[in-house]
């Protein structure tokens, strides 16, 4: 289950969100029905920005979990040169990359 930016709140001073039931699961669409969750991170990271919260369910430890995505902004480095190149994953070939300096790689399946 995904709950999108609308339907969810979050309080990071207590480490809660809070997930909309969504007008299908309530009894009126204008009712204040929601999900309270309390969560735990890791101490090295912090949960802000979120942009979705998934619902998925753990075969092998048999339970529920819920994925926190967050944006989060990354120092993006220069450029080192000018050229360019575009890469082209494929189903017969596993991968072609044509460079601007007119010369391109393919990248055969193999097997």
């Amino acid at each position: 289950m995904t709950w999108k930016q609308k339907g969810i709140r979050h309080d990071s001073k207590h480490n809660r969100v809070r997930l909309s039931k969504g007008a299908n699961h309530k009894d009126h669409p204008r009712d204040w029905e929601y999900i309270l969750v309390e969560y735990e991170t890791r101490p090295e990271v912090t949960a802000e920005n979120i942009q979705q919260v998934r619902g998925v369910y753990d075969n092998a430890n048999e339970r529920c979990e819920l994925h926190l995505v967050c944006k989060h902004e990354v120092e993006t480095p220069d450029t080192p040169g000018t050229e360019t190149a575009g890469v082209d994953l494929g189903i017969c070939n596993f991968a072609a990359v044509a460079y601007s300096t007119e010369e391109a790689d393919l990248y055969p399946e193999i097997g």
